[in-house]
């Protein structure tokens, strides 16, 4: 091999060896950072991920911006993230329906998801969580959890509850619910949480599981009532509020969340280096109290932990899903 050509292999080499994801990783970012929202603009999750990108983007040096890429309950969002460069320029907010329930909900429809949300992505950090609260009409006569479930026990299929469409939180927590009280609701979705909730303060619909500060000026109005919180401790703005277990329904507990993921393969140095800063972000005091102000517990912690933590979770509501057979849209 000539002196020239043997130049050229090195020169190649090094080039290789610059270009490697640590090397990479160690100047990232660049540019902006895009984070793609799954769900519709002005919904809830807009409480916790808007602070976050404001946040997130002095940490960084670089702007952080939401793409919000609504449809198919998630899957479009989460989808689109799946399939980007694992390069350190796209995120997604990891929610419930679209990183633990879509596969099992698929399946049971005999349909395979558009992405695989273990294989196909990189935890990275649990962002926030919260219960949810049990709404009630107050035409409902029962004013506790027990007087409920004795009132739902003494007339099967006589009360419904509303969600925001199969398979959604609000529909999953309704299930479990019948599940662990030995009680039969009638389930009637609808196409978003809007109109299940205009229903159910109009009194068509009986009850519903939503956010627990959502619609707390209509509770202080009387034209609701919330019976307990799913969450394992009461939230600081419903100090009354008794958890279920504290209700009656010991165990009852499940939560809504949100996560940062990102494509499968993200270099280990831009994973540490993002959820470093996304811990700093949310614990800052400011969040902090913003986030209790909306009843939201901070999370955060390690990528290992969140992983854990959605294993956890598909392990519960798979097995849920799968037992009672119930199929996504």
């Amino acid at each position: 091999m000539s002196r020239v050509r043997k130049a050229l292999y090195a020169l190649a080499g090094a080039a290789i060896v610059l270009a490697s994801p640590s090397t990479l990783a160690q100047n990232w970012p660049t540019k902006p950072v895009r984070i793609v929202m799954p769900f519709a603009a002005g919904g809830i999750g807009d409480v916790v991920t808007r602070p976050i990108v404001d946040l997130l983007s002095p940490e960084l040096g670089q702007p952080v911006l939401i793409d919000y890429k609504p449809g198919a309950g998630g899957a479009l969002g989460s989808e689109s993230v799946a399939r980007s460069p694992a390069d350190g320029y796209s995120f997604l907010f990891g929610a419930a329906g679209s990183m633990v329930s879509a596969p099992f909900l698929a399946k049971n429809a005999g349909k395979a998801l558009s992405y695989d949300p273990v294989k196909d992505f990189t935890p990275v950090v649990n962002l926030t969580r919260n219960g949810l609260a049990m709404y009630v009409n107050p035409q409902v006569p029962a004013r506790t959890l027990r007087e409920f479930i004795a009132l739902a026990k003494s007339k099967p299929d006589s009360l419904n509850y509303s969600s925001a469409g199969i398979g959604t939180g609000s529909h999953l927590a309704g299930e479990l619910f019948e599940h662990m009280a030995g009680i039969q609701l009638v389930h009637v979705p609808y196409k978003g949480t809007g109109p299940a909730l205009t229903d159910l303060l109009s009194g068509q619909i009986h009850l519903t599981f939503g956010h627990p500060l959502q619609l707390s000026e209509q509770v202080r109005a009387g034209k609701l009532r919330i019976l307990a919180i799913s969450s394992d401790k009461r939230v600081p703005a419903l100090p009354d509020v008794p958890t279920f277990s504290e209700a009656g329904l010991n165990g009852f507990t499940t939560y809504t969340f949100w996560s940062l993921m990102a494509p499968a393969k993200l270099p280990q140095d831009i994973v540490t280096r993002m959820n470093a800063a996304a811990n700093t972000a949310i614990n800052k005091p400011s969040f902090r109290a913003q986030m209790e102000r909306q009843g939201l517990d901070i999370v955060g912690g390690t990528p290992e932990q969140l992983a854990a933590f959605l294993q956890s979770e598909r392990a519960i509501w798979g097995k849920l899903i799968t037992d009672l057979g119930i199929v996504g849209e």
